[in-house]
């Protein structure tokens, strides 16, 4: 039976805290843990939103103990609670054995604030009928009455008018309706899991009905899990734990994570750890002594040290996934899904984890909602984790030896072969596979009629030293500084000194140089060199220009221009409607987010079907390059791109919303478009420009000039290396 006090008054005047509860979510927590102390084993929870109405209603129900009929009085009071019977005789201290959610007596006080009515029900098992009382704007309208009709042990609650007396968040709350539930659904059943995440056994099932214009319910299942026996023993400590979180998610994690165990002295942890990989990182639940612990501090080192082993993570897509996905195509392709285009998309580790420690006070105290976001013990969860981290890849390493083992039979390590492109000037070493080179290196019959200066690099270099023997060692070499033109962010921060000084060894005394992309207009051709590089007079400069990346960053522009420019023009989604669709499963979650944000991903040219189970549409330069591999990747370029939509870090486009007056206008918009979509435009302005060893002649040259004088950030290759370097300066005649 649950009996409720008046919190001791030196004991609330510690406590209070004035809890304001402000969104849906807030109210099931507080209902579920408010269950959850009762010893409820099955809570059914209900919203029924009724837009046209302007009504949102909530029924709760659960098989816990029950309140008597002489505690039901002080129901809904402020500062009276069931869970802090002890204080009144140890004070404050009695809380280290606290072994619920709630204790500060003020939860039911907030919501009765929040809601227009409240009416509870509720019979204990001494009691053959039950009881009820009923509240209309916080004020109490009867007694509490005998219940007419026989009802089960336990509790039920009705919540009309919620948010009434708040309209600002009654507004919020119905925009947030509008847009498919996005962020409320997420929310909901985070709280459930934080609320069960020691109470695996719960049964809980909550709905959502919505009354459309036309009179009709449409309803939908939140979450529904079936719980179970609470004396049952796990095969697996923890087990169920990943089996309430698989369900809650969805992220279908049970069957395939590592299960790490770390003991400190009295301190314990255990925690889950997926195989797979998420876009964000909502799916990461860190547990100190049942209560979800919030510390940004912590959350970074951690996923800090994840990131430390991405490349073995990234082995993770090329084992593990596959074995869980059926849309592949072309599975035959051995190339690990993110090798071909960099990092397109996040990779954040999904876990739960649950720290048991000597409970402080102080942790209880922090945060009205049960979280902690502090504690002195701090260092020693970082020790604890970063054990388990190494455990979690020392284990998967293993798996991924032996699924090679079983394949092959024997490990044998494969053979690259790789050689050393170098310009013997002290420059850096640019490695190339052998099929890089293949073609590459050709002889110069093929070199054309219009070439005319073509020059041996060791001829340069003998030359140089008979002029300047060591003098490069004795130069203080100043930083150069490139500044583009207009508003364009000033790049010269690629470049350090030491970074100079390592791509050669032949600068004189060089102290400032300023180019602005006008100024490219004025580069005098002096020649190719070595088929790798462009020799250029500047003045009295000498500058070098990298024939690779001047190409690739000229190829860059054209790509991101046209397809920001088609996607304008809408014809990314008119024209590129796909012959086969791409089947796409999606977790819970997933669905809503990408029905948020149809109309930018549309704008983007990726066009789902009615009901987001496959891609019937996706711009051309996209499409080609998901050929080779299996259409995992796609989807987690979408998502990521959702997700930062959703955490605001791009813009939501739309047709019609482009200033065009500024000759680069569309260069603005490239670092809102999919990060998938940017590094597939840089892997492709890469592969399809002129490599080392490609012979150009002086009309090639001067062509290449002049696409790069063209360009809105010409000193920088797709991926941040400089174009252009200073060779040396020309002494006087």
């Amino acid at each position: 039976m649950s009996k409720i006090i008046k919190v001791d008054e030196t004991v609330h005047r510690a406590l209070q805290s004035q809890i304001t509860l402000n969104t849906l979510d807030d109210f099931i927590r507080e209902l579920v843990q408010n269950g959850v102390d009762a010893e409820s084993t099955c809570i059914n929870i209900q919203l029924k939103i009724k837009e046209e109405f302007d009504m949102i209603e909530l029924f709760y129900k659960d098989n816990g103990v029950g309140i008597d009929p002489e505690s039901l009085k002080d129901f809904g009071k402020r500062f009276y609670t069931s869970k802090l019977l002890e204080t009144s005789k140890h004070g404050l201290g009695s809380l280290i054995h606290l072994k619920t959610f709630g204790f500060r007596g003020e939860a039911i006080n907030s919501m009765l604030n929040a809601c227009s009515s409240l009416q509870i029900t509720t019979r204990v098992k001494e009691f053959n009928n039950g009881f009820g009382l009923c509240y209309i704007n916080k004020d109490l309208v009867m007694d509490v009455q005998k219940s007419s009709t026989t009802i089960p042990v336990g509790t039920e609650i009705i919540i009309g008018g919620i948010f009434d007396p708040v309209p600002v968040r009654k507004q919020l709350l119905f925009k947030n309706v509008k847009n498919k539930h996005v962020n409320t659904i997420y929310e909901i059943r985070k709280v459930v899991f934080n609320s069960l995440v020691d109470h695996p056994w719960v049964k809980i099932d909550i709905m959502i009905e919505e009354l459309d214009k036309n009179g009709r319910w449409n309803k939908r299942n939140i979450i529904r899990y079936s719980g179970y026996e609470k004396n049952q023993i796990e095969t697996i400590p923890f087990q169920s734990q990943l089996k309430l979180f698989n369900i809650i998610f969805g992220l279908k994690i049970s069957d395939n994570y590592e299960l790490c165990k770390v003991q400190l002295k009295s301190s314990k942890l255990v925690a889950g750890i997926a195989l797979s990989t998420a876009q964000s990182k909502d799916y990461q639940f860190v547990y100190l002594n049942g209560r979800p612990f919030i510390n940004d501090e912590f959350m970074k080192i951690i996923n800090q040290l994840f990131q430390k082993n991405y490349e073995l993570w990234g082995d993770d897509f090329k084992i593990c996934e596959k074995n869980n996905t059926n849309n592949i195509k072309n599975s035959k392709s051995k190339v690990k899904a993110t090798s071909m285009y960099g990092r397109p998309y996040r990779i954040n580790p999904i876990f739960v984890a649950s720290f048991e420690t000597r409970l402080d006070v102080f942790e209880l105290l922090q945060d009205p909602s049960k979280s902690c976001y502090n504690t002195k013990n701090l260092p020693v969860l970082i020790s604890m984790f970063t054990k388990v981290i190494e455990v979690y890849f020392r284990t998967f390493q293993n798996k991924i030896v032996k699924k090679e083992e079983i394949k092959n039979n024997s490990i044998k390590k494969p053979r690259i072969t790789v050689e050393s492109s170098t310009l013997k000037s002290g420059t850096r070493v640019s490695q190339f596979k052998t099929s890089e080179l293949n073609g590459r290196l050709g002889d110069n019959n093929k070199i054309d009629s219009e070439v005319n200066n073509v020059y041996d690099l060791d001829k340069i270099r003998e030359s140089l030293l008979e002029k300047q023997p060591n003098t490069y060692k004795e130069i203080n070499i100043q930083e150069p500084k490139f500044e583009k033109e207009g508003s364009c962010t000033q790049c010269h921060d690629i470049f350090s000194q030491e970074d100079l000084k390592k791509q050669s060894t032949y600068f004189n005394s060089i102290k400032h140089l300023e180019l602005t992309r006008s100024e490219l207009k004025d580069f005098v051709i002096i020649g190719q060199v070595d088929k790798k590089f462009i020799l250029v007079k500047y003045g009295d400069q000498i500058i070098g220009l990298d024939q690779h990346a001047t190409d690739e960053r000229i190829n860059l522009e054209k790509m991101y221009e046209n397809l920001i420019i088609e996607s304008v023009k809408g014809k990314s989604k008119k024209f590129n409607m796909l012959e086969n669709k791409i089947p796409i499963e999606l977790l819970n979650g997933q669905v809503e987010i990408l029905k948020y944000f149809d109309e930018s991903l549309k704008f983007w040219g990726i066009l789902f079907d009615i009901n987001f189970e496959n891609i019937i549409g996706l711009p051309e330069i996209i499409l080609n390059k998901f050929h080779k591999i299996d259409y995992s990747v796609l989807k987690k370029g979408i998502l990521e791109y959702c997700y930062n939509l959703k955490e605001r870090k791009k813009l939501p486009l739309k047709e019609g919303y482009f200033d065009k007056t500024d000759e680069f206008w569309w260069m603005k918009y490239v670092t809102q478009m999919p990060k998938l979509y940017q590094e597939i435009i840089k892997s492709k302005s890469c592969r399809s420009s002129i490599m080392f060893g490609d012979p150009l002649s002086n009309k090639e040259i001067k062509g290449l000039l002049q696409g790069l004088e063209q360009c809105y950030q010409p000193f920088e290759c797709a991926h941040g290396r400089p174009s252009l370097y200073p060779i040396c300066g020309l002494g006087q005649q």
